[in-house]
């Protein structure tokens, strides 16, 4: 049997045999027994997979993650959901296409049902002001997309029928509006306030929407520190540890370079990081190289810390890359990459051959080989 659906020519794309297409249409049978041809060939040849008139191995694989383990997909349902989806997010373009948004959201839970998505749209488009509508009505004839706005709409549409950890509520949604006074607001602040609350809802889920709105609640002085902070990419957990416990101007930095440790910075360890972060602000620039840095040294000791930080010149003249070290950073553990950066200053602090050194030397040599081997810098 499984000889047989390997021989399928239905897993062909351009001629050749794909893995990845049979492994996508698999996905949808998890726990449900072998597949059965007939189906699979009916799937399989579905226009909807097509994209710019070429089969889209990526388009079908954004509606079998929302069916993975719950069946081959039903045509009927796919078409109404299609048909209810901005027409030119069909070209999978753009970031935050409704597609996108449906595959982040409905993971194994299956497509959600056009008639309800269509209720709750219709309910959401009575927040839109009359003087954008007014405008979206002046532009129609020029372009048959939907406004940015309509499309948005769908988007937190989606979110309105989502799973627990995702949904939120028409209220909820209304409340932030409010809370922005959009009846008022021009076509282009309107749009910037849904694409705010669209990245809070995809960053962070109902949790940091809800938090949003309680924080606002109480502090409605800081609803554009708040929204900024809730829209950079971080764990929620630290990201409601900075607007608690730290004064408002360092809410970015510790969100932005914090974002991937683990534990991370209490208020105490935030504070005795100071002086390696002006360290890091007066060597660096881009805040992506701040953060790699601060991850390499946050395992190390406060003294190493500083010591290595003070010393980066002398570790590049080892390893010339930031990226080659982070790489070793992700292949050692803290107390490895101890010695290799120990390895690395002696090796610059050594002054010619010394017959009494032989045996440390040997050995500093085996650590410093490694480190670069594991950096990919050979």
């Amino acid at each position: 049997q499984v000889q047989a659906i390997l021989a399928w020519d239905c897993w062909k794309i351009d001629g050749k045999f794909s893995l990845p297409l049979l492994r996508t249409v698999a996905s949808m049978m998890h726990g449900r027994g072998l597949l059965k041809k007939a189906p699979v060939e009916q799937l399989l040849s579905w226009p909807y997979w097509q994209v710019d008139g070429k089969f889209s191995l990526k388009m079908l694989r954004i509606f079998s993650v929302m069916m993975i383990g719950r069946g081959l997909l039903n045509q009927t349902t796919v078409e109404a959901f299609i048909a209810w989806l901005p027409s030119y997010h069909i070209t999978l373009d753009e970031e935050q296409t409704c597609l996108k948004v449906a595959c982040q959201l409905f993971t194994q839970t299956g497509l959600p049902d056009p008639k309800i998505l269509s209720d709750i749209e219709a309910t959401l488009r009575r927040y839109i002001p009359e003087e954008v509508m007014a405008s979206d009505e002046e532009g129609s004839s020029d372009s048959e997309d939907e406004p940015e706005e309509m499309v948005q709409i769908k988007a937190l549409t989606l979110f309105c029928v989502a799973p627990a950890k995702w949904r939120t509520s028409i209220a909820e949604i209304e409340q932030f509006l409010v809370a922005h006074n959009t009846a008022h607001l021009s076509q282009t602040a309107f749009r910037a306030t849904l694409d705010s609350l669209l990245r809070i809802l995809v960053n962070h889920g109902q949790a940091g929407f809800q938090f949003w709105l309680k924080y606002y609640s109480d502090n409605p002085d800081k609803k554009h520190a708040l929204t900024r902070a809730l829209l950079l990419s971080a764990p929620l957990v630290h990201t409601k540890f900075a607007l608690t416990q730290l004064p408002e101007s360092e809410w970015p930095e510790y969100i932005e370079l914090c974002k991937n440790l683990t534990p991370a910075p209490n208020k105490e360890q935030w504070q005795a990081l100071k002086p390696l972060r002006d360290l890091l602000h007066r060597r660096f620039t881009l805040t992506l190289r701040k953060r790699m840095m601060l991850e390499i040294l946050w395992p190390q000791s406060e003294h190493n810390r500083l010591r290595y930080a003070d010393k980066l010149d002398t570790l590049l003249n080892t390893v010339p890359t930031i990226d080659q070290l982070y790489r070793l950073h992700q292949a050692l553990k803290p107390q490895k990459l101890q010695a290799f950066l120990d390895a690395c200053l002696a090796r610059e602090n050594r002054v010619g051959p010394s017959i009494n050194e032989t045996v440390p030397e040997i050995k500093t040599q085996e650590i410093l080989l490694e480190g670069l081997l594991l950096s990919n810098h050979y």
